[in-house]
């Protein structure tokens, strides 16, 4: 097959990728879940803190009041470090969800529907390498593009000014994963984790897609990254005999506004690095059965 073949069927992939009904619902769900979200920091959050500021300036008795102040930056208003409404937890939860629901199960639907019944040979390798691209493009967008709209709005209210350790105005400490970029670097802090989290996106939606191809039931495929995530989440939250391995679990590491203080950059390289392999291995089994059984 040369290579003119080659991007015909990388072509026709992202296509059917771009146009996918699911695709789109979940960028939309993505969205408004962080508009509203957005709505709420402005109203109970920001404006909050506004009139705070105008009660100790027009007051004419300061010294009645607690007269300390601080300036909300762009972070305290970004799903992904805004811990107080709720919304981070539950974006995070959902996360390998919303990462395998865009495209993780078409190969499944599309065996179930015998259209793959007609590629033969080196076809078949090529077929299979364009639908994982593709659905590893689809889960990084699926979860990326939320944390980036919101980082966007944001900004629109929010100046990029990093926080004071002393406000309490966050649950990241001087201690955890990307602290100084957090402080002094707020949108490089969160350009990092959108980069983290749009790598570890692709990579649950591909093990959606992975396991489609070994049982026979969507259902089962397309929650499995949600289900090992959260198990392994809790298992090492809750077991001491865990902590050495707490930085390697995607749960932790993937929100950033993280629960413990535990993960490190060499453990987000070496779950990915861990989970890339794994996948490919499995990569290279499901071409040879597929490929076997033509």
């Amino acid at each position: 097959m040369n290579s003119g073949e080659i991007t015909e069927i990388l072509r026709a992939e992202y296509c059917k990728m771009r146009k996918s009904r699911s695709f789109k619902l979940c960028l939309l769900a993505g969205v408004v879940f962080v508009i509203l979200h957005s709505i709420y920091v402005y109203k109970n959050l920001y404006m909050q803190n506004e009139q705070r500021l105008l009660d100790i300036t027009n007051t004419s008795n300061n010294g009645a009041l607690n007269t300390e102040w601080y300036e909300m930056g762009i972070l305290q208003g970004w799903i992904g470090t805004e811990p107080f409404s709720g919304y981070n937890n539950i974006f995070f939860l959902v996360f390998p969800l919303l990462a395998a629901v865009p495209y993780g199960v078409s190969l499944y639907y599309e065996q179930k529907k015998g259209l793959t019944a007609n590629i033969e040979g080196g076809s078949m390798r090529q077929y299979y390498t364009s639908k994982y691209l593709m659905t590893f493009l689809s889960g990084g967008i699926s979860v990326s593009t939320p944390l980036v709209v919101s980082l966007i709005i944001s900004a629109c209210y929010l100046p990029a000014v990093g926080t004071d350790p002393l406000a309490l105005q966050t649950m990241i400490t001087n201690y955890d994963m990307f602290a100084d970029q957090f402080f002094d670097l707020p949108v490089l802090y969160a350009l990092i984790f959108i980069i983290i989290d749009f790598i570890v996106g692709g990579l649950f939606a591909c093990m959606t897609l992975v396991i489609s191809g070994w049982c026979s039931n969507g259902i089962i495929a397309l929650i499995f990254p949600t289900l090992l995530n959260a198990v392994l989440t809790r298992i090492v939250f809750n077991d001491e005999g865990f902590e050495g391995i707490r930085s390697f679990v995607p749960g932790y590491f993937i929100n950033p506004s993280p629960e413990i203080t535990v993960c490190t950059p060499a453990g987000v390289v070496g779950s990915c690095t861990i989970m890339g392999l794994v996948l490919i291995g499995l990569y290279v089994l499901n071409v040879h059965a597929s490929c076997s059984y033509k």
